[in-house]
């Protein structure tokens, strides 16, 4: 069916045959989207090589992500940093970035984690015979391709690769190793259905916002082609057209060189006024070209999901314009992104590392440190506001002293605040079981009754005298 007869034998839209609105004349009723062509590996490559947006749109996350590198936490602190030089030797912080930049890029990336463990490289990795770990070495989407998956439906990666088979890039050489041994960093999020066409990976973080960066790009690359005819010399003289008819170029191009080296020595232009020459400039005209430059900008930056600022290192103009805000709310979803996409990764490495070293018994961890970067007077400002908080706390007696101390220095950042259960006194109409670990109040005496004559034991017994202190006591000691 054409586009006419759908226009035509639409039903579902507000019509008016005078005006043309919802008709085959409605020019706004032709708008249709069709998928632009997937980009291809040798496009890809060539935009990240030659082109800056995009390289910066596929290195900006990764880089943001991994400045500060990762810390191994481990309650035993020998042994951390036993796994974190180990890391070093293997370069892995940059075999990490290169994956997952490479993975932004081309769809897909795995990390393949070199561990000895005495079975075939197409076997799952048996983690508790895990000798040593000799290297670490990434391969882009090009050269790993699936080549079994999970057939079982009960497996829970069922559909899922299994073994992959990996290309060497100079020798051709081709190895088959099991999704165990590999750590996979992915693209941009592709449904299931979408990555069948793909070989299970994923389309490039390039592809959404392609057309974006093409009218960007164009845009700059106009107002470049506008900036080398802002001004437009223009020389009018009688007769042109008719020593043109009579074919008489010759003194047409003697008359041009003689007035291009007038300007080019006297920096002036000599002219026949008898002759009606004139020369003069024609100014082009750059108003609203900036709104257009910015209004494309915005459209890059919602497209690769990237602040302008960031992407463009463009701060606001005015008084009151500021970049904060956007950059704190993408460093949200970068942190949001990092906890649940990156740090499982580098746990599984983390994880086989401290077991090729005989640690596998002792609990490890990765922490990140935040993205935002306090300078020294907001640091300090924070510092006050805490202290004063954790005075109002102390004050009140809801906290002690030790449990501030613990919060705030006993690791290299401050922690909330945890309270000891087993150091505090509880209400014993509250129940025991309402904290644990808590030990209830002692039950004070009831006051003795005193017999009443009329009403038999009833009100409180009078207060006891204690006895006068003894007259030794009050005496100074004496060595």
């Amino acid at each position: 069916m054409s586009i006419l007869e759908r226009v035509r034998n639409r039903w579902d839209s507000w019509t008016n045959f005078w005006t043309g609105l919802g008709t085959p004349r409605d020019k706004t009723e032709y708008g249709d989207y069709q998928l632009n062509s997937r980009l291809t590996d040798y496009e890809l490559a060539a935009l990240y090589n030659t082109s800056a947006i995009p390289r910066r749109i596929v290195n900006i996350v990764p880089r943001e992500m991994l400045r500060q590198g990762f810390a191994v936490t481990c309650p035993d602190p020998t042994a951390a940093t036993t796994v974190s030089e180990k890391l070093k030797s293997l370069d892995a912080l940059n075999m990490v970035r290169e994956g997952f930049i490479l993975g932004r890029l081309f769809g897909g990336a795995v990390l393949m984690i070199g561990a000895d463990d005495g079975r075939d490289p197409t076997e799952p990795l048996d983690e508790g015979g895990i000798r040593s770990l000799k290297f670490l070495q990434v391969f882009d989407r090009r050269r790993v391709i699936p080549e079994t998956y999970y057939q079982d439906p009960r497996h829970p990666k069922f559909g899922e690769p299994c073994v992959y088979r990996l290309s060497a890039l100079r020798t051709g050489a081709v190895s088959y190793v099991h999704e165990s041994r590999l750590i996979v960093f992915r693209g941009a999020y592709t449904p299931a259905q979408e990555r069948l066409y793909l070989v299970s990976w994923d389309y490039s973080v390039l592809q959404a916002p392609y057309s974006e960066l093409r009218q960007f790009s164009m845009n700059h690359k106009s107002v470049e082609y506008l900036m080398t005819d802002a001004s437009q010399g223009v020389f009018t003289m009688r007769g042109l057209l008719r020593m043109i008819a009579e074919n008489k170029l010759e003194d047409l191009q003697a008359r041009a060189t003689l007035l291009d080296m007038s300007r080019s020595f006297a920096r002036a232009v000599m002219l026949d006024a008898d002759q009606g020459e004139k020369f003069e400039k024609v100014q082009t005209t750059f108003a609203g070209i900036k709104d257009v430059l910015d209004a494309s900008a915005q459209l890059l930056s919602a497209a690769s999901g990237i602040p302008v600022a960031v992407l463009l290192g463009k701060i606001e103009a005015g008084l009151n314009a500021t970049a904060e805000g956007p950059i704190r709310l993408w460093y949200d979803e970068l942190s949001c992104d990092r906890e649940q996409d990156l740090q499982p990764r580098l746990e599984r490495l983390v994880k086989i590392v401290a077991l090729s070293l005989r640690l596998g018994d002792r609990k490890f961890g990765v922490r990140f440190k935040p993205l935002w970067q306090e300078t020294a007077k907001e640091k300090a400002e924070r510092n006050k506001l805490e202290a004063e908080e954790a005075q109002i706390w102390i004050t009140a007696e809801v906290l002690t002293p030790d449990e501030v101390a613990v919060a705030r220095f006993s690791g290299e950042e401050p922690q909330p605040y945890r309270v000891n259960p087993k150091s505090r006194i509880v209400d014993p109409t509250l129940g025991i079981g309402d904290i644990p670990g808590a030990r209830p109040a002692a039950a004070k005496p009831e006051p003795p009754a005193i017999p009443d004559g009329n009403q038999g034991l009833s009100g409180p017994a009078p207060p006891v005298q204690k006895p006068p202190p003894d007259a030794k006591a009050d005496l100074p000691l004496t060595v």
